[in-house]
């Protein structure tokens, strides 16, 4: 493909996601901090847009750069990372809130639309219906990811409004997916009470927060379990669990809506690795489905397996309350 069709896909990509009350070019003036004059140079391909330019507008917009970059031939595929340099975390943390809506809101407004995922922790968007254990989860991605904040206790920090109300609506919005299969390590619950004991120990925590957060555990282990004795969630949509046989080591998701597919793979924290890449894809969904082959079923089926499961899971919250070291 010759560089002049790569810049006019990439043209054609940018007015087809700006959305339609706003003008393409104020919109670039806006994002891209240029003149108007440049912004109709690039729009007539005039000049081309530059590499930072590219990975701006695809994170501001929601695309992905396999969308339009041609590596198939080179037996390369493109990932995207979405990274907000410069912000302090309240808005960091708002941004990539504002990521996870986005796409889930592309998903549930496909006609159909198939979600299936592997678990060996809490994913986040499990994690949004639950107050205090939110808070644990933005206070140590902070201290993770702001080096100045090791001093912090959790008491010091105020999760913002506008970041409440954002995983609110996108603790709604998950609920709209028609089907979803959640391949879960029988342990899962175990990396959450480790991490909360930890803070907890390091008297990062007071009591009564280390109260609440084992409270919204158990809370979460009886939602859970009544999403699998019905086979459904609250409002009727399909949910299967099953109970992996096998070791799983990170998070990952494969989505079907329509005639689109995108998997996202976690690392330790709160933005995902993405592709779009329909051969990626496919070898990621063939991956889960073999993963879940060696699991089994515990929605609707195997009460005995289901009440072990979360007797287990009970037992690491039970062991969390007396302070006693947890044993697998």
């Amino acid at each position: 493909m010759r560089k002049s069709e790569t810049e006019e896909l990439y043209v054609e990509k940018i007015l087809e996601k700006i959305p339609p009350h706003i003008k393409p070019v104020s919109f670039l003036v806006e994002n891209l901090e240029i003149s108007k004059e440049s912004a109709y140079r690039r729009l007539r391909g005039k000049i081309p847009f530059t590499f930072d330019e590219i990975i701006r507008l695809s994170n501001k917009l929601q695309f992905s750069l396999e969308e339009i970059v041609p590596t198939r031939n080179e037996g390369n595929i493109v990932f995207t990372l979405p990274e907000y340099p410069n912000l302090e975390y309240e808005d960091y943390l708002h941004a990539v809130l504002m990521n996870y809506q986005n796409q889930i809101s592309e998903i549930i407004q496909a006609k159909e639309n198939r979600v299936m995922l592997s678990m060996n922790h809490l994913w986040p968007i499990f994690i949004f219906g639950m107050e205090h254990f939110f808070k644990l989860f933005y206070y140590k991605w902070v201290r993770q990811k702001y080096s100045n904040s090791f001093h912090l206790s959790m008491r010091d920090l105020i999760v913002p409004e506008k970041i409440k109300e954002l995983k609110k609506s996108i603790s709604q919005a998950t609920t709209l997916l028609q089907s979803v299969v959640i391949i879960a390590d029988r342990d899962i619950y175990l990396n959450a009470a480790k991490e909360l004991q930890y803070y907890y120990r390091r008297k990062l925590l007071t009591e009564e927060e280390f109260n609440l957060i084992c409270d919204d555990l158990e809370g979460n282990i009886n939602e859970i379990m009544q999403m699998v004795l019905e086979g459904r969630n609250k409002i009727g949509n399909v949910r299967e669990m099953y109970i992996s046989s096998l070791g799983i080591f990170s998070n990952n998701s494969y989505i079907e809506f329509d005639d689109k597919v995108t998997s996202f793979s976690y690392v330790y924290g709160i933005r995902s690795i993405k592709t779009t890449d329909p051969i990626a894809c496919q070898s990621h969904k063939v991956s889960l489905e073999c993963l879940k082959k060696n699991s089994v079923l515990i929605s609707l089926s195997n009460e005995e397996l289901q009440m072990d499961f979360f007797n287990k899971q009970k037992e690491y919250i039970k062991q969390l309350k007396n302070d006693e070291e947890l044993i697998l």
